[in-house]
Formats: structure tokens, sequence, C-alpha cells
């Protein structure tokens, strides 16, 4: 937690205003993205981004699988550093807003959250695909009085195949 503290405060205060923008559902049109814990548990997340009122709107699920006691420590902070790119311009941060499906569902048919950015769109996101980004973290489980030493957490290579 010492660690991830003043990251989490900086992305906070950096964080790309964005106000609810209705749903909608997961389709073959959405990108995929992910990450995963040293644990095994992993992350999935449908992105879709368009243009409403002159603004970017982006449209997102997740899901996790594989988690565990440990990973469920971890979980909403490991998510909540991540962050949306469209084009590489940070659309919206902390992707835990988007609807979260059932541990292990698929993504495929569910409901997705979407919000309005405060980006205004341009021409080279009608071809961009939007992409979920994490940073690497460590979560040490000593630090924390828990023991049991490191938990990583990483984004997967966009050569991944979902669902994993």
């Amino acid at each position: 937690m010492r660690r991830s503290l003043p990251l989490l405060l900086l992305v906070a205060a950096c964080a790309a205003p964005v106000r609810p923008a209705g749903e909608a559902v997961v389709d073959e049109g959405y990108g995929r993205g992910g990450a995963l814990f040293s644990t095994g548990a992993s992350l999935e997340f449908a992105v879709a981004a368009g243009q409403e009122a002159g603004k970017v709107r982006i449209c997102g699920a997740w899901v996790a699988r594989g988690v565990t006691g440990q990973t469920t420590l971890y979980l909403d902070r490991a998510v909540a550093s991540g962050q949306v790119q469209l084009a590489g311009r940070t659309v919206l941060r902390d992707p835990g807003r988007f609807a979260r499906r059932p541990d292990g569902a698929t993504l495929e048919g569910g409901r997705a959250r979407c919000f309005l950015s405060e980006t205004p769109w341009a021409e080279e996101f009608a071809t961009a695909e939007p992409e979920v980004r994490f940073a690497r973290q460590v979560f040490d489980r000593d630090t924390e009085g828990l023991g049991g030493g490191e938990i990583t957490f990483r984004q997967v290579p966009a050569s991944f195949e979902f669902p994993f």
C-alpha cells in the first residue's frame, strides 16, 4: 500500500473528467484487453469508443477470473490504477467504473456502462481502437502485515488470446 498510495493520489488528481452516458451491449465491435496477477487471476475488459456531442463517448465492461482471497485484497486498487487510451490519449481513468460482470462470465452480450469524456473528438479517433492500459504493480503482502511475499499485476500483451 505504501508504494502504491502516492501513485493512486496522483492518478486521482489528474483524472480525465467524465460523466455517465448510459449503457450499451458488448458486441464483436468492442476491443479487448486485460491484465494478470501473479496468482493466476486475470481481468478482461471490452471497450468501445464513439462520438457524442463533439466529445469522446467510451463504453466498457470487465470481468475477473480466478480471483482468490489473496487477489481480492488488491483487485480494486489494481483496476482503479488503469486508464483507457484512444490513439494514445487518455480518455478515462479507473476502468473499474465500467460495468463489472460476475466473476467468470463472458463479456459478449453483457451490459456495458458508458461515459462522456471531456476529450474533444478528433478524426484520428474514428479508426483507433481503445486500449485499457495498466502499469506493472507490485503488492507487498509483508509490508501490509499479511506475510507471504509479493503479488505482481501486469498488462497482458496485445497478442494474448481472450478469454483467458
